[in-house]
C-alpha cells in the first residue's frame, strides 16, 4: 500500500511481525523525529530514546537486531515536528516462527495514529486453512479492547511493548468485530496455508 502525502501524519505507532525494519522519510527539510523504542527490545547499543534531524528526501533505517531473542520493533513510537512518512518491513521473515524454512519478504507504508479507527471487522482468507494472526495497537493509555463485544484486554500504554501497547491474538476461520473507546490499529498477518 503507498499512502498519498496529505493523507501523511507526525504521530505513529510502528507495526511489525519478528525481525523488523523501519524506515522514516522526510517530507520536509529541518525535521525533527523522535524514536522512542520499546524497553523490552534488546538492541546493540541499548538505545532507547533518539532524536534524528532530516531534509526533505532522507531516509533514516532502523533494523532490529536478529543476532539477539526479542528484537521485534512492534510499539515503537515515532513523532516529528513536520509530516513524515512510515514504511514497515522484514527482508527475510517467517511466519508464524522459525520452524518454516522458507521466508518471504514484506513492505507495508504504516497509517498515522490520526487516521486510526475505533472498529475493525477481522476476515479470514478463503483459500487459508491456517489461523490467522493479528496486532492490535494501543491508541491511547488504558485502551479496552472488545473482541465480539467481550473486553479482551485493557492496554495500558500508548506504544510500548507487547501486552502493554500491543497484543497479538489469532483467529481460526471466523469473521470478528474489534471495538475500542479511544482508537487502535489492527495488523492482518496472513499465515501459510499447511502443508506447503
Amino acid at each position: 500500500m503507498c499512502i498519498r502525502d496529505r493523507s501523511l501524519g507526525d504521530e505513529y505507532i510502528f507495526p511489525s511481525y519478528s525481525s523488523s525494519q523501519m524506515m522514516i522519510i522526510a517530507t520536509a527539510d529541518n525535521s525533527d523525529i523522535n524514536i522512542t523504542i520499546p524497553s523490552n527490545t534488546k538492541s546493540l547499543n541499548h538505545t532507547r530514546n533518539f532524536s534524528v534531524n532530516m531534509n526533505k528526501g532522507d531516509v533514516f533505517i532502523c533494523v532490529g537486531n536478529d543476532l539477539v531473542t526479542n528484537s521485534d520493533l512492534s510499539g515503537t513510537k515515532i513523532t516529528s515536528d513536520k509530516i513524515i512518512a512510515l514504511v514497515s518491513g522484514s527482508q527475510c521473515i517467517k511466519i508464524p516462527d522459525d520452524t518454516y524454512t522458507a521466508c518471504n519478504h514484506i513492505v507495508e507504508m504504516i497509517i498515522p495514529t490520526t487516521s486510526w479507527g475505533k472498529i475493525y471487522y477481522s476476515v479470514p482468507l478463503k483459500t487459508r486453512t491456517s489461523s490467522d494472526t493479528y496486532r492490535i495497537y494501543s491508541g491511547d493509555t488504558n485502551s479496552k479492547v472488545f473482541i465480539n463485544e467481550v473486553l479482551w484486554r485493557t492496554l495500558p500504554t500508548y506504544g510500548g511493548e507487547n501486552f502493554k501497547g500491543w497484543f497479538q491474538y489469532n483467529s481460526n476461520s471466523n469473521s470478528n468485530e474489534l471495538t475500542t473507546f479511544v482508537s487502535l490499529s489492527l495488523i492482518h498477518i496472513s499465515e501459510p496455508t499447511r502443508p506447503y
